[in-house]
């Protein structure tokens, strides 16, 4: 079962039973039939009136690419086949080198929501997301890691309790490992319920809660505040890794609601070749490893 701390929790699982805190057991059968196919998604195009722009889309998702043109046809297929079809679809690039913008540009002549943008020279992911955000047109935004995948309709399910309780952020369950060894799955969980007011909300970070980005839908304008909220230093500083801390730094500083979606919406795909992750593991570069950190304590000590 997942017990224990009031705010989090990490569960490492061997695909054994695992309850949500109202006895309901996570479908691990549902889940392996939805990512079963993975390595050989193809888009379908099905119901292709619907893919087009609306002028003011529920959700952009923003995605980041940089050389990873083998990961885009099978995240877009995760995308197309959401029940929520009224989004945006924004690809920032990330200066690739690869064919990552033909592949983007072959989409783009059958679904029209998609958006394509492409920085000037390498900024890294942290600058990127940023400039997705932007530039997006969505009520809310939705963060997704191109080599990663979408559950459950996870799109519908989160705006619809955004919208029922009026919520800046939405959060929900993920499932990280190497789902294509089944060698293990980690199930995070975090407070539920609803928390409102900017004090209670900030507080969260700093228990414990996640500091990732994908695994919340949040309002694009409070996005965009958060954005603004830090000077041109730590909007712009390329992070080698842990940069989502800073994000959510920014995120939960300026947000007012959050509430806790029941719901298995995200797998995060651990076993990525080259992952930079997986390249700062062992911590030798504590100066790389810890830069997020020491931005978020170096903001506090100049104001």
């Amino acid at each position: 079962r997942l017990i224990g701390p009031k705010f989090y929790k990490r569960l490492l699982v061997t695909r054994g039973k695992i309850f949500w805190n109202n006895n309901t057991e996570i479908n691990f059968t549902k889940i392996d039939e939805e990512i079963s196919n993975y390595e050989n998604m193809e888009p379908t195009f099905k119901n292709t009136k619907e893919l087009y722009k609306r002028e003011n889309p529920k959700i952009s998702l923003i995605l980041p690419v940089y050389n990873q043109e083998k990961y885009i046809k099978k995240i877009y297929t995760c995308i197309e086949r959401q029940s929520l079809k009224d989004i945006e679809i924004v690809f920032v690039d990330d200066f690739s080198t690869d064919n990552s913008y033909q592949i983007i540009k072959e989409l783009m002549n059958i679904d029209k929501r998609i958006v394509y943008i492409k920085n000037e020279e390498n900024r890294g992911v942290f600058y990127t997301r940023n400039k997705g955000v932007i530039n997006a047109r969505g009520e809310y935004i939705l963060l997704v890691d191109i080599d990663d995948y979408l559950l459950n309709d996870i799109l519908l399910k989160s705006y619809e309790t955004a919208k029922i309780y009026d919520l800046d952020i939405v959060h929900f369950y993920v499932l990280a490992g190497d789902f294509k060894k089944n060698v293990f799955w980690k199930v995070l969980k975090y407070r539920d319920g609803i928390i409102r007011g900017n004090i209670p909300v900030n507080n969260i970070f700093f228990k414990g809660t996640t500091r990732n980005t994908w695994d919340k839908l949040i309002r694009r304008e409070v996005f965009l505040k958060s954005i603004d909220f830090m000077d041109e230093k730590y909007k712009t500083d390329k992070y080698v890794v842990y940069n989502d801390d800073v994000a959510m730094f920014g995120l939960f500083k300026v947000a007012e609601s959050y509430g806790f979606l029941e719901e298995v919406g995200y797998i995060y795909n651990w076993a990525v070749p080259n992952s930079t992750t997986h390249k700062y593991e062992d911590k030798k570069d504590i100066n790389d490893v810890f830069k997020s950190c020491f931005t978020i304590m170096e903001y506090y000590y100049k104001k």
